[in-house]
């Protein structure tokens, strides 16, 4: 990797919000290369959409210390657009390099996810019909990435959406890493 400049989250998200008006100025031989990767990171999350990528919606967990190193406080750390445009970057790096190695065929690592518990899943299911939730998308024996996806959607309560999100979560299997490619269920 050879880095023009370094930035820091904040700084990006601060000028892509109007926080920081001198920004562009600063950097304006990097300004037109940062825009075009933010365009790119857009491209490549829609694809990730489309294909029946899960958001989650849980951000990070952010923890405040005193000078002893005590935890004090805690909560969710922000994310901003460029949070985004990395992680949005890393995935499709780590792709890219998945899909060199397989096609290669040396011996590699691969990190995947498998398809969610079927019990967990008919549990998550009869959950969401509580609720009054319609799973009619869903064949619990064959579960996609999309169906869950479109299930979530319509969930307008924000509050119920988030927990049926992270009732979901808990369905599926852990990651697994192995010399065999596999599947990464929900990304």
């Amino acid at each position: 990797i050879r880095s023009k400049k370094r930035f820091t989250y904040e700084e990006i998200n601060d000028y892509l919000s109007g926080k920081n008006d001198k920004f562009k100025e600063e950097n304006k031989n990097l300004f037109n290369d940062l825009m075009a990767g933010f365009d790119l990171a857009a491209l490549l999350n829609k694809k990730r959409v489309d294909n029946g990528y899960i958001n989650f919606e849980f951000g990070e967990l952010s923890l405040e210390k005193d000078d002893n190193g005590n935890i004090i406080s805690f909560g969710t750390a922000e994310r901003g657009p460029a949070n985004n445009l990395i992680e949005e970057f890393m995935i499709i790096a780590n792709e890219t390099i998945a899909e060199l190695f397989a096609g290669l065929e040396h011996p590699f690592v691969y990190r995947t996810h498998g398809t969610p518990f079927t019990e967990k899943l008919r549990g998550f299911e009869n959950l969401c019909k509580e609720n009054n939730i319609d799973t009619s998308m869903l064949d619990v024996e064959n579960p996609t990435s999309k169906q869950l996806k479109t299930l979530l959607e319509q969930i307008d309560n924000d509050y119920l959406r988030k927990c049926i999100n992270l009732n979901l979560i808990t369905t599926m299997k852990q990651a697994r890493y192995t010399s065999e490619l596999g599947n990464h269920f929900g990304l």
